[in-house]
């Protein structure tokens, strides 16, 4: 929620921002009403055809200054099963992960060809297999991976995908055997991850990676196999708002303590 507060308020371009639903709670987690309701998207997981409702949120207006923002939400019974006791499904069996994430990753390519955005914000590996989907309808889109946490790179399971397992991850994912074995396996074993960095190597001459400091993301292209024929991870800035900054008055050390 930090960081979706601090991009929707200082994005330098206007930004749809997109989400699986939670199940209401009330009291505790209300969307409420929608501005409107767009076409379903219609996906198929492990040929099975899911429609999922793409509601869109706009503020009634734009603050001065800001970028506009538009919240997209995404209502199916896979999605809403969730709740704010956990962002992931429940129970966390391999089946249940996987349909949750290509269901997630499909939305997510069917809403880029849709809306057609310069640039696609991809944040660690939890949509990395989207623009995959959205390549075919949207051949000009480039993608910006951010590393918040790059040790979990959606692995789900850690079997090596061979045989009856490789054509199960092709089903449930909808893809091409071929694909699935290109772009979702690392060293054998099933990766997100490496899906958003093939994409950048192949169309973006391995250029749209970055970490969240100079630090992290030294760190990430030296330690992590999955990144290394990158060319470069960048390190962003990642200061803290002035408007947010605590303001100290006298003696630092006693107020560091205290805050302890």
């Amino acid at each position: 929620g930090k960081v979706v507060d601090l991009i929707a308020r200082k994005h330098p371009s206007d930004i749809l921002l997109v989400h699986p639903m939670l199940k209401d709670i009330p009291g505790s987690l209300e969307y409420g009403k929608a501005l409107d309701e767009q076409a379903p998207l219609r996906l198929v997981v492990e040929d099975v055809r899911h429609d999922v409702r793409v509601f869109r949120y706009v503020p009634e207006e734009d603050p001065p200054d800001q970028p506009h923002v538009e919240f997209l939400m995404l209502s199916h019974p896979l999605f809403e099963a969730r709740g704010l006791d956990g962002i992931y499904p429940n129970p966390m069996s391999r089946k249940n992960v996987l349909a949750f994430f290509s269901l997630w990753n499909q939305a997510v390519g069917a809403l880029l060809v849709r809306h057609k955005p310069e640039v696609y914000h991809c944040p660690d590996f939890h949509t990395a297999v989207a623009p995959w989907y959205a390549l075919r309808g949207h051949p000009n889109l480039k993608v910006l991976l951010i590393l918040h946490n790059a040790e979990y790179q959606g692995t789900v399971s850690t079997d090596m995908i061979l045989g009856h397992r490789l054509e199960r991850i092709a089903s449930v994912w909808n893809l091409p055997k071929e694909m699935v074995k290109k772009h979702l396996l690392l060293d054998g074993r099933f990766n997100m991850l490496k899906a958003v960095v093939d994409f950048i190597l192949e169309h973006q001459n391995g250029l749209g990676v970055c970490a969240v400091s100079q630090w992290y993301a030294a760190e990430c292209h030296a330690q992590y196999g999955v990144l290394w024929e990158l060319p470069v991870v960048y390190g962003l800035d990642n200061p803290m708002l002035e408007e947010e900054r605590v303001s100290i008055s006298g003696n630092l050390a006693e107020a560091k303590a205290d805050a302890k």
